[in-house]
């Protein structure tokens, strides 16, 4: 068998296969699949709690909003480096990072500034713990969650329950 009827026989079945695929999608209704998607096995994601939410909106306004932002919008080009390799104060709201993170390392970020990365994250945020105690820091944190999206708040419930719990 010569060389020829073997690459059009393959390149047939390609084109077979590639038909097969387009019939295939086409046929499939478009299900809009949400671009963050928590796996069923997270516990249910607990509600906020309202005095928390208003007790964190008035510390996060008194200790955090001078650097991100009274809407939690963050400092500019928060993304690059300062001159000192240290980076801005993140957004705090959808736009940012901070719900990619579970509750732990975002608490112990609010305590120790900079330090509660272990130098993963050089920031020049100060530490509060000298002024915030861990409750202090879980309202803070609440008041944050609250003006996150859904999808946002799913996310980070199910990054915030895959840690282990001491």
């Amino acid at each position: 068998m010569s060389a020829m009827p073997v690459a059009f026989a393959l390149r047939r079945c390609l084109v077979g296969l590639f038909a097969l695929t387009l019939t295939a999608c086409a046929a499939t209704p478009a299900v809009p699949t949400p671009a963050i998607s928590p796996t069923p096995t997270a516990p249910p994601m607990p509600a906020l709690r309202a005095d928390y939410v208003a007790r964190g909106k008035k510390l996060y306004a008194q200790h955090c909003s001078s650097c991100h932002g009274a809407n939690l919008q963050g400092q500019p080009n928060w993304k690059k480096p300062l001159a000192d390799g240290k980076y801005p104060a993140p957004p705090h709201d959808d736009t940012g990072h901070t719900w990619h993170h579970p509750d732990s390392l975002l608490i112990d970020i609010i305590l120790n500034g900079g330090n509660g990365t272990n130098g993963a994250i050089p920031s020049n945020m100060s530490s509060f713990k000298h002024v915030l105690n861990n409750d202090d820091a879980q309202a803070i944190l609440e008041f944050i969650k609250s003006r996150w999206s859904a999808e946002s708040r799913a996310y980070q419930w199910q990054r915030t329950s895959e840690v282990p719990t001491p």
